[in-house]
């Protein structure tokens, strides 16, 4: 698993974490959940793309090829 090793050290090393993910079902499972409790999540709600900060990566990335 990331969260651990990676993800939660990383958090820890800027002074305001907030972490957005998606609805994704490896993200919703008990052991991520419980692994980020200490972590602020923002809430994605789910099919809007618009509060995506990726989607708006990709969009730009797609206009460029």
């Amino acid at each position: 698993m990331v969260i651990q090793p990676v993800v939660l050290p990383f958090m820890n090393s800027i002074q305001e974490d907030v972490l957005q993910q998606d609805n994704a079902r490896p993200h919703t499972t008990v052991v991520p959940q419980h692994a980020l409790q200490s972590v602020d999540m923002l809430p994605l709600p789910a099919r809007l793309p618009d509060l995506s900060p990726i989607e708006h990566v990709w969009d730009i990335i797609g206009r460029q090829l």
